[in-house]
C-alpha cells in the first residue's frame, strides 16, 4: 500500500490493490483505524527517505525504512504470536481474516459486505464462514438441552 491509499474524506477507507487473490477493494476505516494510521505516519516520518510513497515501513535496523511487504508482516505477526505463547500450526496471518470473517458473521453483518470487505469472488466462499458460525450456534447438546 502507498500513502495515496487512504482517503481520508466522506466514508474514509484504505485502498487495498493487491491483497489475497490480487484482488482490488476498499476497506473502510472506523474512528479508531483512522487514529492509529495518525500516529503511525507520525513514527512513519522519521524513518521514510523522501522517495519512497510506502505506507507501512521496516523497522528491522538491517532494511529500516524500506516498504514492509507480505513476507515482512507476517513475520511481524508470528513474532507477536510466539511472544504470547499462542504460535502453533494453523495460527497466522491468514487465520485473522478468517476469525475476522467469523467474527463479523456472528455481529450480524450482512455476507455479503463481508464478501466484498475479503474480495472473495462469489458469494458462496463467505458462505462457508456462516456455516461454521451456524455450527457453533446450534450444537445438538445445546439446542436439546435448552427444551
Amino acid at each position: 500500500m502507498d500513502l495515496t491509499d487512504i482517503k481520508n474524506y466522506g466514508n474514509p477507507q484504505l485502498l487495498v490493490r493487491g491483497g489475497k487473490g490480487k484482488k482490488r477493494r476498499h476497506v473502510p476505516l472506523g474512528a479508531q483505524e483512522l487514529d492509529t494510521l495518525h500516529n503511525w505516519m507520525s513514527i512513519r516520518k522519521g524513518l521514510a527517505s523522501d522517495r519512497t510513497q510506502a505506507l507501512f515501513l521496516t523497522l528491522d535496523h538491517r532494511t529500516k525504512g524500506r516498504r514492509l511487504g507480505t513476507r515482512g508482516a507476517r513475520s511481524i505477526v508470528n513474532q507477536y504470536l510466539r511472544q504470547a505463547g499462542l504460535k502453533q500450526p494453523g495460527r497466522s496471518c491468514h487465520a485473522l481474516r478468517h476469525s475476522l470473517a467469523t467474527w463479523l458473521l456472528e455481529a450480524g453483518v450482512p455476507t455479503e459486505a463481508i464478501a466484498d470487505l475479503l474480495g472473495h469472488s462469489s458469494i458462496a466462499i463467505t458462505a462457508v464462514y456462516a456455516k461454521v458460525v451456524d455450527m457453533h450456534k446450534y450444537t445438538p447438546s445445546e439446542v436439546l438441552l435448552e427444551r
